[in-house]
């Protein structure tokens, strides 16, 4: 009288393999990791070019990758409130969706 039934899990279907976004991890990588190490190849030539030790080009350096760094914090904060003001707006205020800003949208 009582039948009981097992449910079979569906069928995994097969995932394919994202080759674009990881070619472009690898190439972002690759070319961050070279922008940062060619100034230390650099160091013996650029303080012969410049006349000072290779002590203070490496100081140089490295207060030019740190004042990008922060110029990028600083752009990402300030692109990422404005992204997200602007998208506030437009869901409270309707008639901005008629503006340039909602097309994008």
């Amino acid at each position: 009288m009582t039948e009981t039934s097992t449910l079979q899990p569906p069928v995994a279907l097969r995932q394919r393999t994202p080759w674009f976004a990881l070619l472009t991890l690898a190439f972002a990588v690759f070319a961050t990791v070279t922008v940062e190490m060619v100034p230390a190849g650099l160091l013996p030539a650029m303080s012969a070019d410049f006349g000072v030790s290779a002590s203070s080009i490496g100081l140089l350096v490295s207060l030019w990758a740190a004042a990008g760094w922060w110029l990028l914090v600083i752009a990402a904060v300030v692109l990422g409130a404005a992204l997200i003001r602007g998208s506030l707006a437009i869901e409270y205020f309707p008639r901005m969706r008629k503006g340039p800003l909602g097309r994008l949208v």
